[in-house]
């Protein structure tokens, strides 16, 4: 049975690092625990309890030559846990810690080979939120902590989508209200020249760049994991031009209700407005999913839509694209990742 804590993140630090001294305990005695980051909730565990990983790897589903990354309370501990640090990792440092950036270093002895998946790297993140801060300060070691999801599907942004997937399988969900960005955080491997990012988030190359003064490197092919909904079929309607992205969306709707599919069409603030006004085929649902001028809103809030509609029971989920800008690259790139059809036609 998963044991479900309610904690205000918002408390005095030292308040609830002792609200967390029981769960803190657990975790060393080998407890996974899901709770709230400022991306998305991770499932947590002691990195040097062997069973621990094992199982968090197995709950998970998750390939076994994956790293588990490990969220720090300060540099000091990163220190410990890599056998070299360039000068250009200390500065994204210094600018991104703590905050939604996970640098890939080369490891020390000290991290196990379970937790590295065998490698002689290991990533490491310092999160921008008190719960997981109060954890890390009350166990005295880096916590093991990917996703709080089953591998491949849409990592949540509340305790209800952690129970929904895990609950029952793990010891405890911490809930601290709804993250803050709600994408992952950006990956970038600092033990090649030139860096290369490997997975994006809401932290972009060209700040990145910004920071160290050089160019870096998008490795596309890494970052192709998949994000699907449990059950629904996604479509996403990759347009530019408005027009034709409006009669896209049409389109899909006509042909999947066509087949005999309960649709739910996930648009922006805009569009929504202007298919109320065109008409859409009787029976479409359709549901918000933020301004297309506010995307770090859209970050928050689209996956959490795209899993609501999946557990309402809908077969098809057609999803309109966004501009590839900022936080709209990572959008874009998860969004295709989850796509089971994507519907693009170049605008005139």
């Amino acid at each position: 049975m998963t044991k479900v804590i309610s904690v205000d993140p918002n408390k005095p630090f030292e308040t609830l690092r002792e609200e967390l001294k029981s769960v803190a305990k657990a975790i060393l005695d080998g407890a996974l625990v899901a709770f709230p980051t400022e991306t998305v909730y991770g499932l947590g565990c002691n990195p040097f309890n062997k069973k621990a990983v094992e199982r968090l790897y197995e709950i998970k589903n998750r390939p076994k030559g994956r790293p588990l990354p490990l969220l720090v309370i300060s540099q000091k501990q990163v220190e410990v846990l890599t056998a070299e640090i360039s000068d250009a990792a200390r500065a994204l440092m210094e600018h991104f810690f703590p905050g939604p950036l996970t640098l890939i270093l080369k490891r020390s002895k000290v991290v196990p080979d379970e937790v590295c998946a065998y490698t002689e790297k290991v990533g490491v993140r310092c999160p921008k939120h008190n719960i997981p801060l109060a954890l890390i300060d009350a166990c005295g070691v880096p916590l093991a902590t990917p996703s709080a999801n089953l591998s491949g599907h849409i990592s949540p942004t509340d305790a209800g989508e952690v129970l929904r997937q895990l609950g029952g399988r793990i010891d405890f969900v911490i809930d601290g209200g709804r993250t803050s960005i709600g994408i992952e955080s950006t990956v970038i491997d600092m033990t090649v020249e030139p860096p290369k990012i490997i997975r994006l988030g809401s932290i972009t190359p060209e700040e990145i760049e910004a920071v160290i003064g050089k160019p870096v490197e998008v490795d596309e092919e890494a970052m192709a994991a998949r994000y699907r909904p449990l059950h629904a079929r996604i479509v996403l309607v990759d347009v530019e031009n408005e027009e034709e992205r409006i009669n896209a969306l049409i389109e899909s709707a006509q042909k999947h209700l066509g087949e005999g599919a309960r649709v739910c069409l996930l648009a922006t603030d805009e569009t929504i407005t202007l298919l109320k006004r065109i008409g859409v085929p009787s029976g479409v649902v359709l549901r918000s999913v933020g301004s297309r001028h506010d995307l770090d809103k859209v970050a928050l809030y689209i996956y959490e839509r795209i899993s609501a509609s999946d557990r309402e029971g809908f077969d098809t989920l057609i999803v309109e694209g966004f501009q590839r800008e900022g936080i709209g690259i990572a959008i874009m790139q998860r969004l295709s990742s989850a796509a089971h059809e994507i519907i693009k036609r170049m605008a005139p």
